[in-house]
């Protein structure tokens, strides 16, 4: 008997290629696609022009393993809570179908942003899109503090965001503050293997600390063969800074004069995690 292959989001751990050749992934990112398909066939009633971030978003480089992974433990929480409707954030929402399909889950979803663009269109976007049993609301974000009260979230999941923000440690605080012990944090972040400022090799050290001195992984980390990492320019959609761009160009120029070593682009590789708040 030929041994069955367990479910590729079944860990914490960095994206892999073969993941999206299993029967796991296809499944989850199907669903999604159709999904995303028809939130995007009402665009022109919700979307502005001054929107800045991807519209497609789900075929975008690291997307295609992060959603499917993040509605994987989404999923599988909402079967085991026992909240009638419980309350989940979408933390750096922008205006995306993803929110819509956790509210068809049973749950009431707080999108959080900084940006009032997003805020803008997804009440928009709420009056067009069908998400029942459950809701989509936004709330703006301002400062530091997050616009929820202590212990008010049922469970929080995070997609390529929280390595943005300078303070990521304190963020990382703020996420365990607004949620209830036990509660549910699936983040996922973006890796430069290169080395970048925002979130490099060394500081991701740091964010596993900031995140295990408050949260308790649910399911082991599974190292990734190197040459089986999902990076940004490998995948379905891979993303690709022009090398010879003229704004590249002077940039290194601008930096040799300065005697200052030359920039690498970014080469990013994303990790993700399923997490329970400490009590």
């Amino acid at each position: 008997m030929t041994p069955t292959r367990p479910h590729p989001f079944e860990r914490c751990g960095f994206g892999a290629l073969s993941d999206l050749h299993t029967a796991g992934w296809r499944e989850a990112y199907s669903a999604l696609e159709a999904a995303q398909d028809r939130f995007l066939a009402n665009e022109a009633e919700f979307r502005s022009a001054d929107y800045r971030w991807p519209r497609d978003a789900l075929r975008w480089w690291s997307r295609v393993w992060e959603y499917p992974y993040a509605m994987h433990h989404l999923r599988a929480w909402r079967a085991r809570a026992t909240s009638s409707t419980p309350l989940v954030v979408d933390l750096g929402s922008g205006v995306t179908f993803f929110p819509f399909e956790v509210a068809r889950l049973g749950c009431d979803v707080a999108c959080l942003d900084i940006d009032p663009v997003a805020g803008r269109d997804l009440g928009r976007a709420a009056a067009v899109t069908d998400a029942a049993p459950g809701r989509v609301g936004f709330r703006q974000v301002s400062g530091r503090a997050l616009p929820l009260a202590d212990g008010e979230a049922d469970a929080v999941y995070c997609v390529s965001v929280i390595e943005h923000v300078p303070d990521f440690a304190g963020m990382v605080a703020e996420v365990a503050r607004a949620l209830r012990p036990g509660g549910l944090f699936v983040v996922t972040v973006d890796v430069d293997l290169m080395g970048g400022p925002t979130l490099g090799v060394a500081q991701l050290r740091d964010f596993f600390a900031a995140v295990h001195e408050r949260f308790e992984p649910l399911l082991p980390e599974i190292p990734v063969h190197p040459l089986d990492l999902l990076v940004s320019d490998t995948g379905p959609f891979p993303w690709r800074i022009p090398p010879f761009g003229v704004e590249r160009q002077v940039r290194n120029v601008v930096r040799r004069l300065r005697g200052r070593p030359l920039r690498a682009d970014p080469r990013l590789a994303v990790h993700g995690m399923a997490l329970a708040r400490r009590a």
